[in-house]
């Protein structure tokens, strides 16, 4: 008998080992999810800022090489102006080239670490060295003829490299991100499949025997209140018939009176009938008619045995 609740408190203790392990997985899978999501949030929003950053750059080199090729053209008159023009431009072209630099060479992505001659430098920072040193000679005063068609198409041609350099990181940049978005979406997707196996898991292996374990002690405990509840019945049955009847009662001998607690007498039938749930129908027996009713006695008694056929008992008046 008292091996069966051990038993079951050793195996409530299991099933709520297993509730709780399987608590802090679920919990430590949602922080690590969480943490990875917060992460590739911040490298996309970084990602997002060099890729608008390279786009201005682009349009800025484009635009370098249009000013630059006006100032070439332009008369002693004019070249001034123009000159301010470039210079502006250029400045703020050179702002932007720092800064893209600087977010390139502050990431560990392939495709802005290696250039195209296989070095570990950032390809826009060869290009861009390239262009501004292109930059550099642009109004100057030379005196070959071809100088300034030279310096044009020296100027066009860091031009492309360099548009091309950063078209290239945009595009490896954009891919990267896609790439990381797969692989977060995967993440996602195995996370959510983990917790599923955790809380069917958690169904199957705990909630399921728990259930089980808590009908039976269920039906256990109403099987013992009924039998309980018939026991305390019948005891309480038992006291009453023993309180009622097994009490010494002082009655008197002369008029079979029964005195009470208070020193009253009272009849028999009164006195029980008060103290318990007996109830009185008063008859006459054989011996009373024939004392009382002796003219008539046989012809009552004969009427009555008729009514009663063999059975014995009072013989109501």
């Amino acid at each position: 008998m008292t091996v069966r609740p051990v038993s079951a408190e050793l195996h409530l203790r299991r099933i709520t080992a297993v509730y709780i392990v399987a608590q802090l997985l679920l919990a430590a899978a949602l922080v690590r999810g969480s943490a990875l999501v917060d992460a590739l949030q911040r490298q996309f929003d970084t990602t997002a800022e060099v890729i608008d950053l390279a786009g201005d750059q682009r349009l800025l080199a484009e635009r370098v090489v249009r000013l630059a090729a006006v100032v070439d053209a332009s008369g002693p008159a004019n070249r001034a102006t123009a000159r301010g023009a470039l210079d502006r431009v250029v400045a703020r072209w050179r702002t932007g080239q720092s800064a893209l630099v600087a977010a390139a060479t502050a990431r560990s992505d392939s495709a802005l670490q290696v250039d195209s001659a296989g070095g570990h430098e950032p390809a826009v920072v060869t290009s861009g060295q390239a262009l501004d040193a292109a930059l550099a000679a642009v109004g100057r005063d030379d005196t070959a003829g071809n100088t300034r068609g030279a310096r044009l198409e020296t100027l066009n041609s860091a031009c492309d490299g360099y548009v091309r350099d950063v078209t290239a990181m945009v595009d490896g940049l954009q891919a990267h991100r896609e790439s990381r978005a797969r692989r977060l979406a995967w993440m996602l997707r195995l996370a959510v499949a983990g917790a599923l196996l955790l809380v069917v898991g958690k169904s199957a292996f705990v909630f399921r025997p728990l259930i089980r374990r808590l009908r039976a002690a269920y039906g256990a405990l109403q099987t013992a209140n009924s039998e309980l509840s018939a026991e305390l019945e019948l005891r309480l049955a038992s006291e009453r018939e023993r309180d009622t009847l097994a009490k010494l009662l002082p009655m008197c001998s002369g008029c079979k009176r029964i005195r009470d607690s208070h020193g009253e007498w009272e009849s028999v039938e009164s006195y029980l009938e008060e103290r318990s749930e007996v109830r009185f129908s008063h008859g006459l027996c054989e011996d009373c008619v024939r004392r009382l009713y002796p003219d008539v006695a046989d012809r009552i008694l004969a009427r009555e045995g008729k009514k009663q056929r063999n059975s014995r008992g009072s013989i109501p008046t």
